[in-house]
C-alpha cells in the first residue's frame, strides 16, 4: 500500500508540473469575426497567412487580452465604423509582427479608427509592433490614426519597404498618447498631409525617441507637445549618401547619428550629404588620366597629325570600413586632336582635348554633369640608343559642372523629398613627365616599360544650392605615379598586339577639406580619401595602313584597394600629312 501511495503522489506531481501550452491559431481563409473567430486571451499565437483575412462588419480586426501574445500578419484586415485592425487594451509583452504584403485598412466613418492601438483604457507596456517586407497599414477618414501607442518602452520599427498612410483630418500617422521610454524606429514611409494630421506625432509622455533610418520617407509634421512631452529625441540616421531638411515642431533633441556636420535651427534639422566634394579627387583624378592615356599614343606621331576617341567607366561600391567614402558611378567620353608644330629630335604637338563625365552619386541622391575643355602641349623626345623615350606635357582648362540633388528628405514637400541644383566652374590645370623604356625580345617580341608622374590641379569657384546651403571655393590639388610594363608582339610587318599591366598611387595634396553653410552655419568636413592606389591591364593593336594612316585600338581594366573599378577604351588615328 506504501509503494502504491507513494507512485499515485509521483504520478501526481508529474501531473501537476506538465507545463501549460499556449493556443495556436491560424487564419488562412477569408473571415468576417474578430481573430477570425478564436479568443486570444494571453500567450497565444495568432496567424494571418496571405491567403487569410479578417473583415468584420462592426468590430476589431484583431483584439487581445492577458498579455504576452504572439500575432503575425500576412494577409489583410479590413474594418469600418472607427474599429482597429488590431487592439489591445491594457497589456504588455505583446509581439505584433506584419510581415510580406500585409495589409491593413481601417476605415473611421465619422469615429476614430486605428490601424494599430497598443495600450488603451489605462495603457501597456513592453509591447513590440514590426512591420516588414511591403507591409502597409491605411487609414482612411477624420482621426484615423496609423498606429496609437499608450504605455512605457514599447517599441515600433517600421523597416525599408513598409507604409503608413493617412487620408483624413487629425489622422496621425505614429501617435503617442503618453508613455516613457517608448521607442520608434522608421526606415519606411510615413503619409499625412490632411489638416491638423502629423506624420510622427509624440502629444505626451517623457523620453520618446524617433530614430529616422536610411530609407525613411517621412511626408507631413514631425511635432511633439510641449505641454504634456519631454525629453523628446529624433536621431537622424538616414546614411551619409543622403541629404536631408526635417522640419519640426515642439522642443525635441535632435542628432545625427551619421556623424557628420548638421543645423537644427528654427526648428529646422538639414545637413547636406558631401556629395560632389568627396568625389572630387576621383573625378579629377578620371579626367587626368583620360588626358594622359589619349597623349601616350601619340609618343611616335612625329610629323603626323592625330586623334583619340575615348570611354571611361568609374565605380566604387559602399566599403563599411571607409563610411564616409560614398558610392558612386560615373561615365566619361571625351576627344582629343593633336597637331605637330615641331619635328625631329624633339617634337612639339599642340593639343586641345574635350572631357563629358556624368557621375551618379550614391544611387542618384546627387547627379553632376561636367565638361572642360583643356589645350596643352606635348613635348616628345626621338628615342635614344638604349631604348628611353621622355615625354612632357602641360595643360590649362575650364570645366562647367551642372548639379542637381534629386532626393533631398524634406517632410513638407509634396513627396518627401525636394531637389536642389547648382552650376558652378572651374579652372584646371596638368603637368605630367613620362619615360618610356623599350628594348626586343626577339624578332617577333619585344618589352615596353614605363614609367610617368602628373601634377594635377582645380580651382573651384564657390557656389549655392538654393537660399539656405552655399559652398565655399576650394583649391583641390593631387599628385600621381605610375609604373607599368608589358610585351608587344609584332605578328605582321603592318600589325602589332600589346599587353600591359600596371600600377598607379595618387595622393590628394592639397583640398583635402571643404566646408559649406546651411542655414546661416558654417562647417568645415573632410572631402572624401587623400590618396589611392590602382591596378590595371591594357590589351592593345596597331595598324599601320597605307598612305601614312595609322590606327590604334585599345581596351583596359583597373580596379583599387578601395573598391574602385572600372572600363577604358580608346580608338586612335593618326595621318601623315
Amino acid at each position: 500500500m506504501r509503494s502504491t501511495y507513494l507512485f499515485l503522489i509521483s504520478l501526481s506531481l508529474v501531473v501537476l508540473s506538465a507545463p501549460l501550452y499556449a493556443d495556436d491559431f491560424t487564419v488562412s481563409s477569408t473571415s468576417s469575426s474578430t481573430n477570425g473567430g478564436h479568443t486570444v486571451n494571453g500567450s497565444d499565437n495568432l496567424t494571418v497567412t496571405s491567403a487569410g483575412s479578417i473583415s468584420p462588419v462592426n468590430a476589431h480586426g484583431i483584439s487581445t487580452t492577458g498579455g504576452s501574445n504572439t500575432i503575425t500578419v500576412e494577409g489583410s484586415i479590413t474594418t469600418l465604423n472607427g474599429r482597429s485592425g488590431i487592439q489591445s487594451t491594457n497589456e504588455s509583452d505583446n509581439q505584433i509582427t506584419l510581415s510580406g504584403s500585409a495589409h491593413i485598412t481601417s476605415t473611421s466613418n465619422g469615429a476614430q479608427g486605428t490601424g494599430i492601438n497598443i495600450g488603451g483604457g489605462s495603457g501597456g507596456n513592453n509591447n513590440s509592433i514590426t512591420l516588414s517586407d511591403s507591409a502597409k497599414i491605411t487609414t482612411i477618414g477624420n482621426s484615423g490614426i496609423g498606429i496609437s501607442i499608450f504605455g512605457d518602452n514599447n517599441t515600433l520599427t517600421l523597416s525599408k519597404g513598409t507604409e503608413i498612410s493617412t487620408s483624413g483630418t487629425s489622422a496621425d500617422g505614429i501617435y503617442v498618447y503618453d508613455g516613457s521610454g517608448n521607442t520608434i524606429n522608421v526606415a519606411g514611409k510615413i503619409k499625412a498631409t490632411n489638416t491638423d494630421a502629423k506624420a510622427v506625432h509624440l502629444e505626451g509622455g517623457a523620453n520618446g525617441v524617433v530614430n529616422f533610418q536610411e530609407g525613411a520617407l517621412i511626408i507631413g509634421p514631425i511635432h511633439t507637445d510641449n505641454d504634456y512631452a519631454t525629453g523628446s529625441i529624433l536621431n537622424i540616421d538616414v546614411g551619409l549618401g543622403t541629404s536631408y531638411i526635417f522640419t519640426t515642431s515642439g522642443t525635441w533633441t535632435v542628432n545625427d547619428l551619421d556623424g557628420r556636420s548638421f543645423t537644427y535651427s528654427g526648428n529646422v534639422a538639414s545637413s547636406l550629404s558631401a556629395g560632389n566634394s568627396e568625389t572630387a579627387d576621383e573625378m579629377l583624378f578620371m579626367s587626368t588620366g583620360s588626358l594622359q592615356s589619349s597623349l601616350k599614343s601619340n609618343v611616335s606621331s612625329d610629323e603626323s597629325g592625330w586623334v583619340d576617341i575615348y570611354a571611361r567607366s568609374s565605380e566604387r561600391k559602399a566599403n563599411t570600413a571607409q563610411p564616409t567614402m560614398l558610392p558612386y558611378k560615373a561615365n566619361a567620353s571625351g576627344l582629343s586632336i593633336g597637331v605637330p608644330v615641331l619635328s625631329g629630335a624633339r617634337s612639339l604637338d599642340v593639343v586641345i582635348n574635350s572631357h563629358h563625365a556624368a557621375l551618379n552619386i550614391a544611387d542618384d541622391s546627387q547627379i553632376l554633369d561636367s565638361l572642360s575643355t583643356k589645350l596643352g602641349v606635348v613635348l616628345t623626345q626621338a628615342p635614344t640608343s638604349d631604348g628611353w623615350q621622355l615625354a612632357g606635357s602641360a595643360f590649362v582648362g575650364r570645366t562647367s559642372h551642372d548639379g542637381t540633388r534629386g532626393k533631398v528628405l524634406d517632410n513638407l514637400a509634396e513627396t518627401g523629398m525636394r531637389s536642389l541644383t547648382s552650376e558652378f566652374s572651374s579652372n584646371d590645370a596638368v603637368l605630367a613627365i613620362g619615360a618610356n623604356y623599350s628594348t626586343e625580345l626577339s624578332k617577333t617580341m619585344r618589352f615596353e616599360g614605363g614609367l610617368e608622374g602628373s601634377y594635377a590641379y582645380q580651382d573651384i569657384a564657390a557656389y549655392s544650392e538654393s537660399s539656405n546651403f552655399s559652398w565655399a571655393a576650394r583649391k583641390l590639388a593631387q599628385t600621381s605615379g605610375k609604373v607599368s610594363a608589358g610585351v608587344v608582339y609584332q605578328s605582321s610587318e603592318n600589325l602589332n598586339y600589346q599587353f600591359r599591366l600596371g600600377a598607379q598611387h595618387r595622393t590628394v595634396i592639397q583640398g583635402a577639406q571643404t566646408s559649406y553653410t546651411a542655414y546661416g552655419t558654417a562647417y568645415s568636413l573632410d572631402a572624401g580619401l587623400t590618396s589611392e592606389t590602382y591596378y590595371d591591364a591594357e590589351v592593345r593593336f596597331n595598324y599601320l595602313g597605307g598612305d601614312g594612316m595609322n590606327l590604334t585600338g585599345s581596351l583596359g581594366g583597373f580596379s583599387s584597394d578601395l573598391t574602385t573599378s572600372g572600363m577604358t577604351a580608346h580608338l586612335w588615328l593618326n595621318w601623315a600629312f
